[in-house]
């Protein structure tokens, strides 16, 4: 129904608004319902796609998504349980975070994540780097462990994810 372009804007935004606020949506519904909205929001009205997700093409987006192709070319993704893409982060389509473009991957059986993400939460916080390899229940939680990187160590970072990546991808 999303997707079949029947829907204006305000009823895509109200759509948001609500797969956001129910608890009983999983985030694998909701990453899916999202990306749709977002896709048919970005088609129907590219003022209301920006406040919401932010500016297309940022440069984050970008050097995440080269370095993403990248690493597609050297590793099987293919059994990526988050969908190997960059995504926004959910902060920052609740409004809680200014930039979380991020990259995952998700090992079905071992439930381990590999996440890289650019962020920046409140405008007087420069943007950082997190890299992190944590079990998804762990994932949110007090237990986290991350390293930052300043945005001139984005190589670094890659380097850290993509050893991460392989960890998770092998199951260890």
């Amino acid at each position: 129904m999303i997707r079949s372009g029947d829907l204006a804007a305000p009823q895509l935004v109200n759509l948001f608004e609500n797969v956001n606020s129910h608890k009983e949506v999983s985030d694998q519904q909701r990453e899916e319902v999202v990306e749709a909205i977002q896709d048919q929001l970005w088609a129907t009205s590219k003022s209301s796609a920006k406040k919401i997700f932010g500016p297309r093409n940022r440069d984050t987006q970008e050097k995440l998504q080269k370095f993403l192709d990248e690493l597609k070319a050297r590793h099987d993704l293919s059994q990526n349980q988050h969908k190997t893409k960059v995504k926004v982060g959910g902060n920052v389509l609740k409004g809680e975070a200014l930039i979380y473009d991020y990259i995952s991957y998700r090992n079905s059986e071992t439930k381990m994540i590999a996440h890289m993400a650019f962020r920046r939460i409140a405008e007087e916080d420069t943007l950082e780097i997190a890299v992190k390899k944590v079990h998804v229940q762990d994932q949110h939680g007090a237990g986290e462990q991350e390293t930052l990187f300043q945005e001139h160590e984005f190589n670094e970072a890659c380097e850290a994810f993509e050893k991460h990546l392989t960890e998770v991808v092998q199951g260890i």
